[in-house]
Formats: C-alpha cells, sequence, structure tokens
C-alpha cells in the first residue's frame, strides 16, 4: 500500500512539473534580432461618456508633436505624451459611427486629421475644431479605409464599387474600373493613392486615372494573401505592405519605370462650368463612368518573412494587423504587428518588441518619442521601441554576419572605384590594306603596296550612340613593290578621329622604321614619319585612307604619297561566329 501510494505521488509530481514548464524557447530565424524590452506596453485609460458607452479604439492619428487623436464609437480621443486623454464626443449624425480608419497631412493650414466610418461618416479634425461630414457612397457600398494627401485632399476608400474624393468642398466620385477588393490604402505627398487588397491587389489611382503596376518576383504565397494594411515613406519612396500572415513587402513605387507606348495620353483640360455639368448628367443617368484600368510598367519588390514560428492556438487572424513607419534617408524603420506580436523592421533586421499585444485595429508611430501605439481589442496601449540602453547599432553583430558586411563593404568600395573610371568602348582591330604609292621622282611612277595592321578603336561609351572622339593605336606590316624603293616597313602610331560607329574621319601621324632599296647599294636603314586622312565605316570594315609619307636615308630624303582601301576582319569574323551559333527556327 505504501509503495503504491508513493508511485501515485511521484507520478502527480511529475505530471504537475511538466504541464507548468514553460515549453523551449525558439531560436531566432537568421538575421532577426530578439530584444526584450523589459515593457510590455503601458495601458491609456480613456475616460468615459455620461452613458458608459463603448470606449475601444479602432482608428488612430499621430500628429507628429505632442499628440495622438483615437477614434473610438461616436467619439474622439485627444491623448498627450504623457497618456493624459481627452474625449470630444460627437454631436451629429456621427453619434453612433464607428470609425474604422484614419489618415491625416501636417501642411501650412495646420494639422488635419480624418476619420471614417463604414456608413460613410466623416469626421475632420484639427486642434480646437472638429466638423463632420458624409461620403455620397453609391449604393450597396461602404467604406474600407481613407488616405489624405499633403494638400489636405481626402481619399475616402469604398468596399467595392468606388474611390471618394474630397477637395475645393466638394465630394467627387471615381468608380472602380473593374472588381476590386481593396482593404486599405496610402497616398503620396503628391496625391497618388495605392490601393491594396484581397488576392495581392495593388492599384494606383491619380486625377482620376487608374493603373495596375506589375510586380515580378513575388512568391505565391504573398500573391495569394490578403494586403491588409499600407504604408507609404515619402522619403525613399517606397511603399510598404502587410501580407498574409507573415510577410512584410518592400515596394519601390519610385523606381517604377513606364515606356511611352503605356503613357496616357493628355487630354485637354476642362473649365469648371462644364466639368460640373457632365458630373451632374452622369449622375442624373446611370452615375460616373469608370476610366480604363492599365497596366504600366514594373515595380521592383522586395519580401521580408517575418519570423513569426508556427501558428499558435490564440493567434488573432492576419486581417487585424497594422503597420507604420518612419521614414530616413538612411532607411525607413517600419513597424508592423503579425501574430498578435509588435515587430519593428530595421536594417534588414526584425526586433521584437513585445510578443503579446493580441488582436490589433491600428498602430500608429511616435518618431521624437521613439513609441508605438496600438489600439487593440484589449485597449489603447504605448510601447517603447527599444529596450532601454539598447539599440540595434550597438548591437555586436554574428561572426557570419560580419564577415557578410565586410564583404560588402569591399565590392562597394571596387564599384565605387570602378564608377569613377570612364567607361570606354573598345574593339581589336585586324586590318587589310591593299594600296598604291607614288613615289616622287622614281620610275617607276606607281607600285603596288600591301599593308596589315593591328590594334584597338577606343571610344568613349554614349548611350545616344553620337558624333564622339576615337582613338586608334595601331602597329602595321608593309610591303612595298617598287622597283627602285621597294622594301619593308614597320609602322606605329595612334590615329584620332570623330564621328560615330557608321562613319568617322581619322587624321592618322604614324613612325615608320624598316628597309628599302635604292640604288644597287642593299637596303639601307630608313626612318621617317607618315601622316594621312581617313574615312572609317562600321567600326573600320571598310576605309579609304591617302597619305604622305617622308623618309630619310644615306641616299637622302624620300618621299611618297599612298591611296589604300582597308578591311577590318575582326567585326566581319565576330559576325561570322554569331550567324553560324544563334540558333534559327529550324
Amino acid at each position: 500500500m505504501i509503495g503504491l501510494a508513493l508511485r501515485a505521488c511521484l507520478a502527480s509530481a511529475l505530471a504537475l512539473a511538466l504541464t507548468e514548464a514553460p515549453d523551449e524557447a525558439e531560436a531566432p530565424a537568421p538575421g532577426t534580432s530578439v530584444v526584450d524590452s523589459g515593457d510590455p506596453g503601458r495601458a491609456i485609460e480613456l475616460p468615459q461618456d455620461a452613458q458608459g458607452g463603448d470606449e475601444r479604439v479602432r482608428s488612430l492619428y499621430f500628429d507628429g508633436e505632442e499628440r495622438v487623436v483615437a477614434g473610438g464609437k461616436g467619439s474622439l480621443f485627444v491623448v498627450d505624451r504623457d497618456g493624459q486623454a481627452l474625449r470630444e464626443a460627437l454631436e451629429g449624425a456621427q453619434g453612433e459611427s464607428v470609425f474604422i480608419d484614419a489618415d491625416g497631412s501636417r501642411g501650412l493650414g495646420g494639422d488635419l486629421a480624418v476619420f471614417v466610418a463604414a456608413d460613410g461618416g466623416v469626421v475632420r479634425w484639427s486642434p480646437g475644431s472638429v466638423a463632420e461630414d458624409r461620403v455620397p457612397l453609391l449604393e450597396g457600398d461602404e467604406l474600407v479605409a481613407v488616405a489624405v494627401d499633403s494638400g489636405g485632399f481626402i481619399y475616402a476608400i469604398g468596399k467595392t464599387r468606388a474611390l471618394y474624393e474630397r477637395g475645393n468642398l466638394r465630394w467627387r466620385v471615381y468608380p472602380y474600373p473593374e472588381t476590386l477588393r481593396p482593404l486599405d490604402a496610402a497616398a503620396t505627398p503628391g496625391g497618388t493613392i495605392h490601393l491594396v487588397g484581397r488576392d495581392g491587389m495593388l492599384v494606383r489611382f491619380r486625377d482620376g486615372e487608374w493603373d495596375r503596376p506589375l510586380l515580378p518576383g513575388l512568391s505565391p504565397e504573398s500573391i495569394e494573401a490578403p494586403w491588409t494594411d499600407a504604408w507609404y515613406s515619402d522619403v525613399t519612396q517606397t511603399l510598404w505592405v502587410r501580407a498574409g500572415r507573415d510577410r512584410l513587402l518592400e515596394l519601390r513605387v519610385g523606381e517604377l519605370r513606364v515606356s511611352l507606348s503605356e503613357a496616357a495620353e493628355p487630354t485637354e483640360p476642362k473649365a469648371e462650368a462644364e466639368a460640373e455639368a457632365e458630373a451632374e448628367a452622369e449622375a442624373a443617368a446611370e452615375g460616373p463612368r469608370p476610366n480604363p484600368l492599365r497596366v504600366l510598367g514594373t515595380v521592383p519588390v522586395r519580401e521580408h518573412p517575418i519570423p513569426l514560428g508556427p501558428p499558435r492556438a490564440d493567434e488573432p487572424p492576419p486581417s487585424f494587423a497594422g503597420l507604420a513607419g518612419i521614414s530616413a534617408a538612411t532607411g525607413d524603420r517600419v513597424v508592423a504587428t503579425a501574430g498578435g506580436q509588435l515587430w519593428l523592421f530595421e536594417r534588414d533586421r526584425f526586433v521584437l518588441i513585445d510578443g503579446e499585444v493580441g488582436l490589433v485595429h491600428a498602430l500608429t508611430v511616435d518618431e521624437a518619442e521613439d513609441r508605438a501605439w496600438i489600439a487593440s481589442q484589449a485597449g489603447l496601449s504605448v510601447h517603447q521601441l527599444r529596450a532601454v540602453g539598447e539599440a540595434p547599432a550597438d548591437d555586436p553583430l554574428p561572426i557570419e554576419d560580419q564577415r557578410l558586411l565586410d564583404r560588402l563593404a569591399r565590392r562597394e568600395a571596387r564599384e565605387a572605384q570602378s564608377d569613377a573610371l570612364p567607361e570606354i568602348f573598345w574593339m581589336p582591330t585586324l586590318r587589310i590594306d591593299n594600296g598604291v604609292t607614288f613615289p616622287l621622282g622614281a620610275r617607276p611612277p606607281s607600285a603596288y603596296s600591301l599593308e596589315v595592321g593591328a590594334g584597338a578603336m577606343l571610344a568613349p561609351l554614349d548611350r545616344d550612340r553620337g558624333p564622339t572622339l576615337w582613338v586608334w593605336p595601331e602597329l602595321a606590316y608593309r610591303l612595298e613593290r617598287h622597283e627602285s624603293r621597294g622594301g619593308h616597313l614597320f609602322d606605329v602610331g595612334v590615329g584620332l578621329g570623330f564621328g560615330t560607329h557608321v562613319i568617322a574621319a581619322y587624321y592618322r601621324p604614324r613612325l615608320v622604321l624598316g628597309g628599302i632599296d635604292v640604288g644597287n647599294d642593299g637596303e639601307p636603314g630608313v626612318y621617317g614619319l607618315r601622316h594621312g586622312l581617313a574615312l572609317e565605316a562600321l567600326w573600320g570594315v571598310l576605309g579609304l585612307e591617302f597619305s604622305h609619307q617622308y623618309l630619310g636615308s644615306n641616299e637622302g630624303s624620300l618621299t611618297d604619297l599612298r591611296l589604300g582601301v582597308s578591311v577590318n576582319l575582326v567585326p566581319l569574323v565576330w559576325g561570322a561566329i554569331l550567324w553560324a551559333t544563334l540558333p534559327t527556327n529550324r
């Protein structure tokens, strides 16, 4: 009996230890620093109204200086950096609206924060004033997001029907060119709106025109995932997108290249009265007609998998996430939530800030204080992005990362050195020149002359392929068959030309050494100068030269003129090789 009792006690103790022992921590993925900030986030208490309404916040906006504006149900909360909150109740038609998204701008006219509700309600907040408005939604449509450019123009994003733009005290409706399912939008300072949504959707809108950039190189996981959040960095001209459960996408939209054939044809501006008349006629008929959707250029893209590890049972759905960031010329700092965790992405590395933020509705960043404000199901909270006394730049890098960094630094130094050197086009030459020489004061008056030369044609690279300077150094052997001045000569010189690869004119000065028959005294050594003018076509494939030669010998000076036609064999041989090796339809 005692043995059975002891075995039962041991089994119970072992089971209790196994159930209470924490799971073994997973090692971070390569390229990831996991930093425990020591602060899971400070909760912000919001004041209640007299009726004890719903204080849950679903939209946030930070004015960039000292306050966060949070949108709840029928109320706005203005929170300072110390966490002191002030409630601004809405008395009009928006008293029962639940604000689903917010955006704003800081322009010359002051701060402007815009909050929208799914039913079309709009609230424009600025310090000391609150104005209510309503979007003229098309039938069956509702709002899912809002974006504001630097000029204060408001772009309300419909769920299925249209984009609604407010500027100059009136709303304009732009129907979607095809079936779109947007989930979020981000605006550039100049008013280009990037819409992201389901099934890897990215569509741009600007001044009534729609286009879809191509994104080569995306993985199937990112293409098939919903793109839930977007943030645009105006410094690096990069669109950051949260996709699916664990993807952060970096889209270099500033590097979008549009060919002339793809660009839209300019349209004549219409008078305001004419435009208003057309808008009223469209509204009275079948509604505004959408402009077509164009496929426009390609955008470089990079995928950054967030190291979440395997899915957890209590993990919130991927659609409840947040994305914000800080623009910097040295590199953007992106703050994102994924899998109920708060992450900082900086210098191509992920840093875990808080592992338990829950189901997130909205996210904004205080750049000066280095904080992230989160509106989650648990309430409003603020999180320090870095642990006290720690910075990613000060963390010692692993040996592998340090070696990679050194290799990149050496490669950049080589590239910088090569970029400083001028880019030169060069082509080797093997020239055969058949000509006629005309010795002055000798009989017969003409004779055959053969010249074989080797060298290289050099010219600075010019993308326009316009006229430029050409340099042609060459070493040549010449056989003269004249009865009294025949012999073997060697020429060395550098020709200077100007023109294109099609045709160029050259001046060729050369030093001449060799031996020539003069009378019956053998072949005395001669030396002198030869110079002339030449025309060369197609990298010297065909050339024509007229030259003058002056030589000194023990018999006195020798002078002659020469006319020759030359052929450069290198381009011909290279073309023949390409013709023989390139595949054909057969």
